[in-house]
């Protein structure tokens, strides 16, 4: 039979809060685990009422469950949030039994508390990330949904500018012509996005690939008064790569910089050719003029569901997932930053030899 000295070990070494309440719902022990989840001392616990360690929100939830708990003398488990000592919300998950005395009544309450803050942030960014995946569904079906009309005014617009004398009224008549195949480009681009069908390896030209995506966010950057600056090399090799999913991490890094500069500022893209550790490679650099990355995080930026921004903002798999697709490419990715002067995001991409290379799945 276990001893008092086991069930002592047990309470001061567990890894979940272990707390005894009296019948008054106050607290006659708590273990290091608690203590260390709250952020208090011991002795600032020990006679403290449990509720005045919950928010007001849940005061009627939890004494519904003391009273059920007396009634029913059995266990509950539920989800409620603590307070922390600092005044932060912290998730929990509460086990809690009557222990009862010889005459089988309950005098005081045992709990178990565990910490579910990780649960919750993964709930809330799988969420986020199925409402994103929805979002994209739902974009190329407007996509598909707008080519008809699109196709309707370009070749009415044929007929019509054929019927034109008028050089003036001709030359805006060809306007239209051209801004209707913009928005058709930006349609395809978008549905060519938003379709994983095509994941084959081929010859893809970056310089294109860059201005492709920068006609997608072409609309944001005014509106937002960004000024994208392009330095591509002429001269540019091309990469083997699957095409869509380079366009993904570079989408990812331009949405990132638009993030970090709100509003009135510049990113500049630059390509170039270069040997890096002995291998022949494409450079691609996205710069921006934001607030920069603390050194602290800049560790964690490449980690999955790491994410600086508010909730709704972003998932934190941007940059997971565009280290992941470089890496694949056999690639790399690398970021400088300084706090306040902007940051810029180089990749690296082996390039393409030969017409015949296979492909690597």
């Amino acid at each position: 039979m276990p001893n008092c000295s086991d069930y002592k070990f047990l309470f001061d070494t567990s890894k979940d809060g272990i707390v005894f309440l009296a019948k008054a719902q106050t607290i006659t022990g708590a273990n290091p685990a608690f203590c260390e989840l709250l952020g208090y001392e011991h002795s600032e616990l020990e006679g403290l009422a449990f509720k005045k360690l919950l928010p007001l929100k849940w005061t009627e939830t939890i004494e519904k469950i003391w009273i059920e708990i007396d009634d029913k003398q059995i266990a509950e488990e539920f989800e409620i949030e603590c307070i922390h000592k600092n005044g932060n919300l912290i998730p929990v998950n509460i086990k809690t039994w009557p222990v009862k005395n010889e005459n089988g009544l309950s005098f005081v309450y045992l709990l178990m508390v565990t910490d579910i803050t990780q649960k919750k942030l993964l709930q809330q960014r799988l969420y986020q990330s199925h409402k994103m995946e929805t979002v994209g569904q739902l974009a190329a079906g407007m996509a598909h949904q707008l080519n008809t009309p699109l196709t309707v005014i370009k070749t009415r617009m044929k007929i019509i500018a054929n019927a034109i004398d008028d050089e003036k009224l001709l030359k805006q008549a060809m306007n239209i012509d051209e801004n209707v195949d913009r928005m058709a480009d930006i349609i395809q681009n978008l549905l060519g996005f938003s379709r994983n069908a095509d994941q084959f390896y081929e010859s893809v030209d970056i310089n294109k690939l860059i201005q492709t995506v920068n006609s997608l966010l072409e609309t944001q950057l005014k509106k937002n008064n960004i000024e994208f600056i392009t330095q591509l090399d002429p001269d540019l090799r091309a990469v083997f790569a699957i095409k869509t999913k380079i366009e993904q991490v570079l989408l990812n890094l331009l949405i990132n910089a638009m993030d970090a500069i709100h509003t009135n500022g510049k990113i500049t893209v630059i390509t170039k050719n270069m040997v890096y550790k002995g291998q022949e490679c494409v450079m691609i650099s996205a710069s921006d003029t934001g607030d920069g990355i603390p050194d602290k995080i800049k560790n964690h930026i490449f980690d999955p569901f790491f994410t600086t921004k508010p909730p709704g903002k972003g998932t934190g798999l941007g940059l997971f997932i565009c280290n992941s697709i470089v890496q694949e490419h056999d690639g790399t990715i690398f970021v400088t930053s300084m706090l306040y002067e902007g940051t810029t995001f180089t990749v690296l991409l082996p390039i393409a030899r030969g017409k015949d290379v296979e492909p690597r799945f």
